[in-house]
């Protein structure tokens, strides 16, 4: 890391338990191309000029075997550390947010069973986060980490729920993409009812990017409310923040379903041969 970079710290959200994906002993450990899964995702992380510090939050009786068999037998040159999984995903997140070492400005939150991440979108992602926070209100961030002030594809790609500013002109960046396919909304009976316009909608992914501030001052409003999101931004919009969309690459899958790893190990074996 370059010095006077702001210092960024992952959190690995490793505390799901499988049941969808059918294997008792979760998917994280399962080898894939030759590693476990999870180890593929902290190497990408770990190669992130950015990344200061990773943090893995994972089920307490489940840390020594995860750190045995996904860390211990890598050369790993990021501090690893774990922390305790929650009831739930958002309880995780917090856990983990607890272990982000006070020096680190910038906090990620990523999928354990994405391990398609690259290095290069890592830092790009947060590099963006930086360039909006500096460039103002009316910034876009792109893949490039480049500001395009004005630009109408901005009022899609970010959102500032209840108008409230926070301390930082950008407390979010959120990896995804433009919607391509045409989405619909139903009734109780499931029966279509509406087709909103695709343009005013993305698909968003992990790594999810913020201050270190502005996702804890969301947590704390969730303690006040006891608001539940879907994910980190939701919680970071719902106390007022500005999240921005960050367009990635669009192989970044997450491994769900025993189906999904076919096309996750075609796509790792491929980068191994170059």
């Amino acid at each position: 890391m370059a010095e006077g970079m702001t210092r960024a710290c992952a959190i690995i959200v490793a505390g799901g338990s499988g049941t969808r994906f059918g294997n008792p002993g979760g998917k994280l450990l399962i080898e894939v191309a030759g590693k476990p899964l999870i180890t593929w995702t902290l190497e990408a992380f770990d190669a992130a000029e950015r990344v200061s510090r990773i943090v893995v939050v994972c089920p307490p009786d489940k840390s020594d075997e995860m750190r045995r068999r996904a860390v211990e037998p890598f050369s790993f040159l990021t501090p690893i550390a774990f922390a305790p999984s929650g009831a739930e995903r958002q309880d995780s997140t917090r856990n983990g947010l607890f272990a982000v070492p006070a020096d680190c400005e910038i906090a990620l939150v990523h999928d354990a069973a994405r391990p398609l991440i690259l290095p290069e979108t890592i830092d790009a992602a947060i590099e963006a986060l930086v360039a909006g926070d500096d460039a103002g209100p009316d910034a876009l961030v792109d893949a490039g980490g480049a500001e395009a002030a004005g630009n109408p594809a901005g009022e899609s790609a970010c959102s500032t729920a209840g108008g409230v500013r926070r301390g930082h002109a950008l407390d979010g960046v959120v990896c995804g993409q433009p919607a391509v396919d045409t989405l619909k909304v139903i009734d109780e009976a499931g029966c279509f009812v509406e087709t909103p316009p695709r343009a005013r909608f993305w698909t968003v992914q992990t790594p999810q990017v913020f201050w270190t501030k502005s996702l804890i001052k969301a947590y704390e409003w969730v303690d006040r409310t006891g608001f539940v999101g879907t994910d980190d931004a939701s919680l970071v919009e719902g106390m007022g923040g500005r999240v921005c969309g960050f367009e990635a690459p669009r192989d970044n899958l997450k491994v769900t379903l025993p189906e999904d790893l076919a096309p996750v190990e075609a796509a790792l074996r491929a980068r191994l041969r170059g």
